[in-house]
Formats: structure tokens, C-alpha cells, sequence
């Protein structure tokens, strides 16, 4: 069983960050690189995540590891997981900030097409799981892990329009759950963070044309603002470290109090 009262070495952890050119993953990123871990980007776009590379070797002296993949396809998930195994020694941190909308937009229930549908699930829900499944092994034989996976207040409370998306997102809650009971004694821990709205450019640009909904969520938070990206990133930094240890199997809202209102 683990030293749970050890001192936190979390400097020079491997953390693979999915979905790392997204506004959420490029801060998660960043966040990860300035707290000391070693950092593995991932994302479908190559030119977009060499980009992220390089801004982050300048603003944080050192470039992270860049490996461009499809994480729909599963055997380049098997690629990936094999290539920052073999490079850097496994996968200690795994942030699952894949996902979102992916390309469809909040809706009627009835009104989205079964392929819409399907999209949510799998990549909200199936993704993470299936990444978890990939670095586990790892991080079993290693003595130590960590999971954060990026859940969304969608998947605590109902919201209108969100349908599979909800569903999705809740489904994480029950997959950390479930990881915390299974692999606890393994040094091994999964949390979700479920974010309020996030102020992304598309997100900031319909609160400003007056869009309904997240009009109606802003009202609804305490604070009274929109979560920002670097909202996320330190609490997946704080999760992701050996100071968390004692933290599993927990959803946390990073909503400015949306939730608890």
C-alpha cells in the first residue's frame, strides 16, 4: 500500500494531456508544464499541436512531447500509449480533456440525428474510458497514478438542449467511481472536474449576442462570471500531483457555485 504521508514529488511526472489544443488542454497544458511534470500533448491536428509545442517551450523553457493521433481509432490509441511508454516511461498523470460538443451545438432531444447522438457518447464517455484502459496496466505495476477526466455541470444537474451530452458527462462520475474502488489500493486515483460554462471564444461570443441559456446559467452563479480555462487547469495540476493522493472516486464542480445555488 502506498506512503500516503509521503512528501509530494510530483516534479518530472508524466502527464499526457488529450484534446491538448482545445482552450481547456492548452491551459491544462501549460499549467502541467509550469507545476514540473513532463507533459505529452495530444490531439488530431499536427500543425495546430506543434504550434502549442513551441509557445510552450517559449513561455515555459521547454518543449513537451507532441504526438499527433486519432484517439477514435484504438489502435492508434495502443501507438500512443506504447510511444510515451517507450520515450518516457509510462504514463503517470492522464488528463481526459477530449471531447465537448464536437462540432454540434446544444438542442432538442428529438431534433439531433442517431449519428449526433452516438458522437457525444463516444467521445465524452468511451474515449476517456478506453484511455484509462490503455495506461492502467501501467500505472498498476508502477505503484501510482492519476486520472482527471473533464466532466461538464451537464452531467450533475439538467440542462436544457443537452441531452446525450448530459449523459455522457454523468457517466464519467460513475466511471471514477468505479476506478477509485478498483484500483485504490494500487496507488492509483480518478477524479472527474465538471466545469460551468467555460469562456471559450464560441461561448464568450454567444453570452455577448445574448444566448439564452448560458444567460440563464451566469444568472444562476454566484460569482457571477464564466469558468476560465486556468480555473480547470489548477485543479487538474492539484489532482494530478501526490499532494491529491487522498482524493478518489470524486466529481468536483469548478462552477463559481452554479451547482450549489
Amino acid at each position: 500500500m502506498p506512503d500516503t504521508s509521503a512528501p509530494d514529488t510530483s516534479r518530472g511526472r508524466v502527464a499526457l494531456v488529450t484534446g491538448a489544443t482545445g482552450p481547456i488542454g492548452r491551459a491544462v497544458a501549460a499549467e502541467l508544464a509550469s507545476s514540473g511534470f513532463r507533459v505529452v500533448i495530444t490531439g488530431r491536428n499536427a500543425e495546430a499541436l506543434a504550434e502549442l509545442s513551441g509557445e510552450l517551450a517559449r513561455t515555459r523553457g521547454e518543449a513537451p512531447m507532441s504526438v499527433a493521433a486519432d484517439l477514435t481509432d484504438e489502435e492508434a490509441v495502443t501507438r500512443l500509449v506504447e510511444t510515451v511508454t517507450r520515450e518516457l516511461g509510462g504514463v503517470d498523470v492522464l488528463v481526459n480533456s477530449a471531447g465537448g460538443w464536437v462540432g454540434a451545438r446544444p438542442g432538442p432531444f428529438l431534433e439531433k440525428s442517431r449519428a449526433d447522438l452516438r458522437a457525444q457518447v463516444e467521445n465524452n464517455l468511451l474515449l476517456p474510458v478506453l484511455l484509462s484502459h490503455a495506461v492502467l496496466g501501467g500505472m498498476v505495476q508502477r505503484g501510482y497514478g492519476r486520472i482527471v477526466a473533464i466532466s461538464s455541470v451537464a452531467g450533475l444537474i439538467g440542462l436544457a438542449g443537452h441531452g446525450a451530452y448530459s449523459a455522457a458527462k454523468a457517466g464519467l462520475s460513475g466511471f471514477v467511481r468505479q476506478l477509485a474502488y478498483e484500483f485504490g489500493r494500487s496507488g492509483v486515483t480518478a477524479n472527474c472536474l465538471a466545469p460551468g460554462p467555460v469562456a471559450t471564444p464560441n461561448v464568450r461570443r454567444l453570452v455577448e449576442a445574448g444566448d439564452p441559456g448560458l444567460l440563464a446559467m451566469l444568472e444562476q452563479t454566484p460569482s457571477g462570471r464564466l469558468t476560465t480555462p486556468e480555473d480547470i487547469a489548477r485543479a487538474v495540476a492539484f489532482l494530478g500531483s501526490e499532494a491529491a493522493g487522498h482524493i478518489n472516486g470524486q466529481t468536483i464542480a469548478v462552477d463559481g457555485g452554479m451547482t450549489a445555488a
